[in-house]
């Protein structure tokens, strides 16, 4: 943990208010706090350095995962958007969570974030802190990692 930066606690509630403003603001979907135990598909990680380093990861479920797609994209209802539409719109919610969340701990620290890039599993580490959420009827974790 970053201890010089904040308590685990704030960093906590920094992360969950960034992902709920990303995915409110970007796909109009709500998230609601739930417990993560289900095996994720598409997984995409943002390394990041600021006040620290570390990595975000989001791990989503299908469901989750084309629905946030179709929302960001604008599609209507029964439109379903292509799997490179959906690694995209994955790519950029992790960019922009990773961004919101690291200025919401220091807005005047220098951020560097790498280019998002999806992953075939998880990180083998495990997370410094992991935060689930329902998200439209599918599943989605954020994931930290410090380093």
């Amino acid at each position: 943990m970053p201890a010089a930066c904040a308590t685990e606690s704030e960093i906590a509630a920094a992360l969950d208010c960034s992902v709920r403003y990303a995915l409110e603001t970007m796909c109009f979907a709500e998230a609601v706090p739930a417990p993560s135990a289900v095996e994720h598909v598409k997984y995409v990680t943002v390394a990041f350095r600021a006040g620290f380093a570390g990595t975000l990861e989001i791990a989503a479920t299908p469901a989750a995962a084309q629905r946030l797609a179709s929302a960001l994209l604008g599609l209507q209802p029964g439109e379903a958007p292509g799997e490179a539409y959906v690694d995209d719109t994955l790519c950029e919610l992790a960019t922009t969570i990773c961004g919101r969340f690291l200025s919401s701990l220091d807005a005047s620290a220098c951020l560097r974030l790498e280019q998002a890039r999806l992953e075939t599993k998880s990180s083998a580490a495990p997370p410094d802190l992991q935060l689930g959420f329902q998200v439209e009827r599918g599943e989605m974790t954020v994931s930290l990692r410090f380093d």
